[in-house]
């Protein structure tokens, strides 16, 4: 499944879950955590949000960390979804070109 479709899967899935404010603020960090990957990216149709909460909160346990980094969390995402990190486009710095 394609990046979109995943994002469009999960909100649908979350419409109906008990949970579904909890979840939708782990939905925002995927959003956050893929938008610098094409549109063409492919992820598991397997995936889903509730998975990735407990990536989180498995890497938090098992850290013994109380909060992370909005880097450490996407890093997290990143790695359940089995997303290639190579493919995200970086953004620019324009300091670089001056």
């Amino acid at each position: 499944m394609i990046k979109l479709e995943f994002l469009k899967s999960c909100a649908d899935d979350l419409v109906t879950h008990s949970k579904k404010e909890f979840l939708g603020e782990v939905l925002e960090w995927i959003e956050f955590a893929l938008q610098f990957y094409p549109d063409t990216t492919e992820i598991d149709l397997q995936k889903t949000v509730e998975g990735a909460y407990k990536a989180i909160e498995g890497y938090a346990k098992k850290n013994n960390k109380q909060c992370l980094t909005p880097k450490a969390a996407t890093t997290i995402i990143i790695e359940y979804l089995g997303i290639n990190k190579q493919s995200a486009t970086q953004p620019v710095n324009l300091d670089d070109f001056m």
